[in-house]
């Protein structure tokens, strides 16, 4: 940590960024954490919490640009931009990215439009009656008009959007992830529900912040590299 902050000091004539960080910075303190996870899970909360100005890549508006999955009469996929309050969701199922801006939404689904030959009427980057005009061209299957099967199209659009879909929940309940040998995490649909303290007799320090990308992320990687760490939740148990 000292050698980090003092590469920022020492840069503060050399970069803009550094320099705005230096002259607003009036004294320096720290939270001691247990584990790296819990690390990233603290920083991230305060991030949202203090709004640094210098810090974008956590800081996140409460309104995000949410790409929802629908199915058309026909059977077919699609996918609209939304504007949605994340905290508010207690279930993630039907998300298939989350950005910053409906800008930033709307070129990702363009880029992935081109490189699948999905149809841009069904993806919501067009309005047509009948055949999208990329169809015309010969670079849209023919999904819009009913000329490819929805199997066939739904098939190549989940895959198109494998990476950024967020993954549905993937245990039969809520779960208690142990990050230290005296602290556990209650999380449910990737939402932290609560702390469990195993230092004397199992508590639960209930905590209700609702569905964040940047907790989703961090969660997802540490269950992936540490799955040994899960186990169901059990009030029995804890």
């Amino acid at each position: 940590i000292r050698e980090r902050v003092r590469s920022h000091l020492t840069n503060d004539t050399k970069i803009v960024k550094e320099m705005k960080l230096a002259q607003r910075s009036f004294a320096i303190e720290h939270i001691q954490t247990d584990t790296e996870v819990e690390a990233l899970l603290l920083e991230s909360a305060k991030v949202k919490e203090l709004q640094p100005l210098l810090n974008r890549q956590l800081r996140r508006k409460t309104q995000q640009s949410v790409l929802m999955k629908h199915i058309s009469d026909e059977g077919y996929v699609t996918f609209a931009i939304e504007s949605k309050d994340l905290s508010d969701l207690t279930n993630t199922e039907g998300i298939y990215g989350v950005y910053t801006s409906r800008m930033q939404a709307k070129t990702s689904l363009e880029s992935l439009t081109k490189t699948f030959q999905l149809c841009p009427k069904l993806m919501g980057l067009a309005k047509a009656t009948g055949a999208c005009f990329r169809y015309q061209l010969g670079f849209c299957k023919g999904a819009c008009i009913n000329k490819e099967t929805a199997e066939l199209y739904n098939r190549r659009a989940e895959l198109a959007l494998l990476h950024s879909k967020i993954e549905s929940w993937p245990f039969a309940s809520k779960i208690a992830i142990t990050t230290s040998p005296s602290k556990s995490l209650l999380v449910n649909q990737w939402i932290i529900e609560g702390i469990v303290e195993h230092e004397f007799e199992p508590t639960v320090e209930p905590i209700s912040n609702g569905f964040d990308i940047d907790t989703y992320n961090i969660l997802r990687s540490y269950i992936r590299r540490h799955p040994q760490s899960v186990q169901l939740y059990d009030d029995d148990v804890f």
